[in-house]
């Protein structure tokens, strides 16, 4: 999933970050600092309120705040990946470029590689046409190039270009709700 997953070990190691991680949320059990041996290396775990900090030789993983928001930042020797989550709120690196469609909820964002790709996932009660026609004509105000659209059913998709980036927009109805996804990457 992230840039780095490539590399079968480094994912186990961040598998086994992230295991220890959700332990610490959901039993509580951690204490202020402890480390422990695995396959791959010592791994330490450090918490500091809403904070908490797993450490490898390589890699870094640190989980702040709570179920209503927070970001989980993954640094490694090939670059920083940042996930952010927040209800009924982008984070304030969001790229101001793309369009939001208003009223929707923010359900998911995820920023990595520094900002180069970013994925947000939003909802509205609004129809899927309704959706889909904001994004046509936001597109060009935003300065973006329509390049692409298909529509499939209950599914859109609307493809775009600015310069080096490219963003698509999914548009579905899911479970009485219209679900737009955002999906932006550098070249």
């Amino acid at each position: 999933m992230f840039y780095y997953a490539t590399e079968n070990n480094r994912y186990a190691a961040l598998h086994i970050f992230l295991v220890i991680i959700l332990a610490c949320f959901t039993l509580t059990a951690c204490s202020r600092e402890k480390s422990f041996e695995t396959e791959q290396g010592k791994v330490t775990v450090k918490e500091d309120g809403k904070k908490v900090v797993v450490k490898s030789e390589n890699e870094d993983v640190t989980v702040e705040g709570d179920e209503n928001q927070g970001q989980v930042k993954i640094k490694t020797k090939d670059g920083e990946s940042t996930i952010s989550y927040n209800k009924n709120k982008l984070p304030d690196n969001f790229p101001k470029d793309i369009p939001i469609y208003s009223p929707a909820q923010v359900q998911m964002t995820q920023i990595m590689q520094n900002g180069k790709n970013v994925m947000a996932s939003l909802n509205t009660d609004d129809d899927p046409g309704k959706v889909i026609q904001f994004y046509k004509k936001a597109f060009s105000q935003a300065g973006w190039e329509v390049k692409g659209e298909m529509n499939m059913g209950n599914t859109s998709l609307l493809q775009g270009e600015k310069g080096a980036k490219e963003l698509n927009v999914t548009v579905n109805r899911e479970q009485e709700k219209t679900v737009i996804a955002l999906v932006l990457s550098e070249k």
